[in-house]
């Protein structure tokens, strides 16, 4: 195996991994967020941001045929101009790094407060920062690898959400768009758009070098 193809993903990769993502992004942050932008109708605002950023993903996945072998940088550059381009580029990376570090944050103060309240907070970013360094280290494709393992080695949980159906009253749903369809939207704004954006770009930079080796 070469070194090139050591780098690459498949498109199951891909998938789970923004998956991944998602869940990893949404599952400390996104119920509170929600609730505070939409209210009961929490659950509209998740299936818009669904399908917003399949619908990007999709978009960048076309533009990024249309460019095959270039890099995000050379993208931006090629529509954006020279200058306009590295500013995006910086942006980008900005995104990323917040993305991050709120990520980060979030899961400290949760494993602070809810399982090691004794345990000063720079320990526990220590130990974190253990299996985060090796996994950034290795590159994408452990990345890929770890978000696959963790989707398969969890498909069991959502079985649980069946338990508490038995006592659940769907008439809560009602009524929709109970503040306004503009909150509904909103409410998927502080997670999907924000965050999930910069990692398509990422993730199809070694997704397409794998479409290309097997077109070969």
């Amino acid at each position: 195996m070469t070194k090139r193809a050591k780098r690459e993903i498949s498109l199951f990769q891909y998938i789970l991994t923004i998956s991944g993502v998602q869940v990893g992004f949404g599952v400390l942050t996104l119920p509170r967020e929600v609730a505070q932008g939409a209210n009961t109708d929490g659950w509209i605002s998740i299936i818009i941001g669904c399908a917003i950023t399949t619908l990007v993903s999709l978009c960048i996945v076309k533009i990024m045929e249309k460019h095959p072998g270039y890099t995000l940088l050379d993208v931006l550059t090629r529509y954006l101009g020279k200058w306009l381009g590295r500013v995006a580029m910086i942006f980008w990376i900005l995104y990323a790094v917040l993305a991050a570090v709120s990520l980060i944050f979030s899961l400290l103060y949760v494993i602070h407060i809810w399982i090691l309240p004794r345990s000063p907070m720079f320990l526990i970013m220590m130990l974190l920062s253990i299996p985060m360094v090796m996994l950034a280290c290795k590159g994408v494709l452990i990345i890929s690898r770890y978000a696959v393992f963790t989707v398969l080695f969890t498909l069991w949980m959502p079985l649980l959400l069946f338990i508490p159906l038995k006592d659940g009253h769907w008439v809560y749903l009602l009524p929709l768009l109970k503040v306004s369809a503009l909150r509904d939207f909103w409410g998927t704004a502080s997670y999907f758009i924000v965050f999930l954006f910069p990692v398509f770009f990422l993730l199809y930079m070694t997704l397409y070098q794998h479409w290309k080796r097997r077109k070969i």
